[in-house]
């Protein structure tokens, strides 16, 4: 098991420095929009955007890129050849048909959206984002399962680096505002298309599989409903929050929401990493009870992470650079949402984990039908809640959409693919979590008492059993190993 573990985790370590830095690049948009965006609402118009061209990247897909995943041969080239020329061709010619039919009624599509009408221009050039994303979707998908995460890390950083320097230049230097943000993202794209480039060329035959073709759609298409109610759950409340609250609001709670960042790249690592991994080895002698340690850790981590973040967003937000904030101060009144989307993208993460037994044993289909649940909560719960607790309502309807989506899965998935969780371990995780932020929510500590709280997380896991013994052992030897080096 350890050497597996170990496998894992050397892909994660570099799969989770290139999540580091790309987020912590685009981290770097959140300060630059709220200084230099002409308003809260022009942010918010920003959101609303690209919550639409999440749902087109769904569409784009068409499921074929989890088919790839599943359909791929480690041991068969041929195999994996005619995977990745029926998804990549099938991709491709979906998105420039979808793509060439926004541009021609681009006009159309504005009369929807109060807020553009009059910029068809700008609806023409953001639509060609989603479709160079799009056909990048499989060749990056060949370098995790080809266990080629170095080129896979350094490709994804040179384009997030290229799209962060253009909108320093064009949205910092010469105030284009959102103009600045779809040119940014439409020339990044378009490169990162371009170095995906010799993948491309290595695996498409114009010669297509059409009996393969078949049973990867089929394999595929009962995921694209989940993917698509997915993706409600995630940008679903900006569109929702625009058109009852309006575009100020909306840009209040997107910069806020994205300072919860770091846990959705956490989530976003070990989605990367795991996924590839229990495809791989789901056939290994005692591989539930790893899976289930995994998620013991996972939990542990999130956890700490959690507490890290809830204790001292508000010191971050306020620091000096010169002598500007990092946050522009108009925004600082919603920083309360983030430790409810910080425990929201815990669930989002759980629920990966959970998913597990269903693509093994592909039952996809009972996917759609989890996330589409949580998809209806979470729009239901936004159109009850913003009138009420505007950008709360928003992000308590998310964090109840997520949890409701994990608890649909665990259910399904243990009835398919038993795995023996160790739910004691993992209740005591979140019970000691709960005590100490709400201690320190609900006082009024300085900044060393939140560093004595969150050094007292790790303590309280030992004392109370929340690890084990092995555990305990590898820490101390850790410490250990720390104090002489520091002799």
């Amino acid at each position: 098991m350890r050497a597996k573990l170990q496998l894992l985790a050397s892909d994660a370590a570099i799969y989770g420095l290139t999540t580091l830095l790309t987020r912590s690049m685009s981290f770097l948009l959140t300060p630059l929009y709220t200084h230099y965006l002409s308003s809260r609402a022009d942010f918010g118009i920003y959101s609303y955007l690209y919550s639409l061209l999440a749902f087109i990247n769904v569409v784009y897909s068409f499921g074929l890129d989890t088919a790839f995943l599943r359909f791929f041969d480690k041991d068969n080239k041929n195999t994996t050849t005619k995977a990745f020329s029926f998804s990549w061709i099938g991709i491709a010619s979906i998105s420039i048909i979808s793509t060439s039919i926004c541009i021609i009624y681009a006009d159309y599509f504005t009369s929807l959206i109060p807020e553009l009408q009059g910029n068809a221009d700008i609806i023409r050039a953001i639509a060609l984002i989603p479709l160079f994303d799009a056909l990048t979707v499989i060749p990056y998908s060949i370098l995790r399962m080809q266990r080629k995460a170095k080129r896979f890390a350094i490709l994804r950083v040179i384009n997030v680096a290229i799209n962060l320097v253009l909108n320093i230049i064009l949205v910092g230097s010469f105030h284009l505002g959102i103009w600045g943000i779809v040119v940014s993202g439409v020339i990044s794209s378009i490169l990162a298309a371009l170095l995906i480039l010799p993948e491309i060329i290595q695996f498409t035959r114009p010669k297509i599989d059409i009996a393969m073709g078949a049973e990867m759609l089929s394999f595929g298409l009962p995921t694209v409903p989940s993917a698509f109610s997915g993706m409600m759950l995630q940008v679903a409340d900006r569109p929702i929050m625009t058109a009852m609250a309006g575009a100020d609001m909306t840009g209040l709670y997107q910069a806020n929401y994205r300072l919860g960042i770091p846990m959705m790249m956490l989530v976003s690592v070990f989605e990367f990493a795991y996924k590839p991994f229990y495809l791989t080895h789901y056939k290994d002698e005692g591989a539930e009870t790893l899976f289930a340690r995994i998620f013991t850790y996972f939990t542990v981590l999130c956890a700490g992470l959690f507490l890290c973040i809830s204790f001292f967003i508000g010191d971050i937000v306020q620091l000096k650079i010169g002598s500007t904030t990092i946050i522009n101060a108009s925004y600082w009144s919603g920083i309360g949402i983030i430790p409810i989307i910080l425990a929201g993208y815990f669930f989002n993460g759980a629920a990966t984990n959970f998913a597990a037994g269903l693509h093994i044993h592909k039952k996809t289909g009972w996917l759609p039908i989890a996330t589409g649940i949580a998809a209806i909560v979470n729009i239901t719960l936004n159109i009850l809640l913003i009138p009420m607790w505007g950008m709360y309502g928003a992000a308590w309807a998310t964090f109840t959409a997520y949890a409701i989506s994990a608890s649909i899965l665990f259910a399904v998935s243990t009835s398919i693919m038993p795995i023996p969780y160790e739910w004691r371990r993992i209740l005591l995780t979140i019970l000691i979590t709960i005590v100490l932020f709400f201690t320190v929510h609900y006082t009024h500590t300085t900044l060393l008492m939140r560093v004595c709280a969150l050094i007292l997380y790790p303590i309280l896991l030992i004392l109370t059993g929340a690890l084990n013994a092995d555990e305990k052992r590898l820490i101390a030897r850790l410490f250990t190993k720390s104090k002489k080096m520091s002799i």
